[in-house]
Parts: structure tokens; C-alpha cells; sequence
């Protein structure tokens, strides 16, 4: 894993670990003797956040699945919604929209907004990665819940079954 200075560069990594820092500035602070270090720190922290922040590449939206770039985010949307026996008119619903963004979606008119990647996976009851990428997250065991869910819109095919269920956390999980 990269790092600045032994400092992790994971997100998440990078704001609890700037955070503790910055504490520690207002504490050196409030003692006239360690302003300068004060000073050091809060630059040490603009050097660390900026390395963690530069040369990221945003997520694409569709990527290859198994070495074919035509399965889209649109393709998974798709296969995600047909395996629920959902209509683009439910999904819409569901996400208070219009039907016709679910299909502009679909057919890679448009992409869907960042913001609606999440309330999407939800609605879908799919891992929010493998609807970006095509990759999940997470692996769990297919459970009688998980089962009884998707008994209704008959087999599941199994590049969507491996990944559309499996996002949900069982009540042991939590």
C-alpha cells in the first residue's frame, strides 16, 4: 500500500490520520513554546493531503468484465433489474425519477449521476462496485432469505445471482 511519510494513503486512512494531526496542532498551539512545531505539523498535513489527493484517477462508470468492454454499467443495470423482474418504471419509482433516465441509463445514453450509483445498488439489491465495475465487494453466502427473495423471477443467471444478492449483511454480519 502507498504512503506519505509512513503515513497511509487510503481515504479513509488519510482523514483520521490528518484529523489526529490537526488535534494535536491546536494542542501544541495553546502552549506558546511549541508553535513552531504547531506550524511544522499543519504543513507536514497540507503535503500528506495533497499526495493523497493528486494524480487519482476518477472511477469509471463501465469497464471491462472478463475482457469485454461492451458490459457496460448500463448492461449490469439492466441484468440486475430483468434477474428482480423489475420494470424500468419500478426502478424509476423506486429512485424518484422519470422512467426514461432508467433507459437512457440502460442503453448508455447517459451515464447515471455519482449520487445515484448507491439508491441504484439498493434498489437493485446489488453490490454497488459490481455495478460500477462488474467486481463485488463482498462474497456471502447465499442464505433461505437471500433464496425466498429471488424465487419469484424464476433462475437467476449466474454472472448477476454471483453478485446481485450479495451486498446485504446477514443480522450476524451486522
Amino acid at each position: 500500500m502507498k504512503n506519505y511519510n509512513g503515513l497511509s494513503l487510503n481515504q479513509s486512512d488519510v482523514i483520521a490520520n490528518s484529523l489526529s494531526i490537526i488535534s494535536v496542532v491546536g494542542t501544541l498551539r495553546a502552549t506558546r513554546n511549541y508553535t513552531d512545531i504547531a506550524d511544522e505539523l499543519i504543513d507536514i498535513v497540507h503535503q500528506y493531503l495533497k499526495e493523497a489527493t493528486t494524480n487519482k484517477q476518477p472511477t469509471p462508470l463501465h469497464s471491462p468484465y472478463n475482457g469485454d468492454s461492451s458490459i457496460t454499467i448500463g448492461s449490469r443495470l439492466r441484468l440486475a433489474r430483468e434477474n428482480l423482474g423489475l420494470t424500468e418504471a419500478d426502478v424509476a419509482r423506486e429512485l424518484g425519477i422519470y422512467s426514461d433516465c432508467i433507459s437512457d441509463w440502460e442503453c448508455g445514453t447517459t451515464e447515471p449521476p455519482a449520487s445515484a450509483i448507491i439508491p441504484l445498488a439498493n434498489a437493485l439489491k446489488c453490490d454497488p462496485l459490481w455495478l460500477l465495475t462488474g467486481n463485488a465487494t463482498h462474497q456471502f453466502p447465499a442464505t433461505p432469505d437471500h433464496q425466498s427473495r429471488y424465487h419469484h423471477s424464476g433462475p437467476l443467471r449466474s454472472d448477476v445471482s454471483d453478485h446481485a444478492s450479495h451486498h446485504e449483511m446477514t443480522p450476524s454480519q451486522a
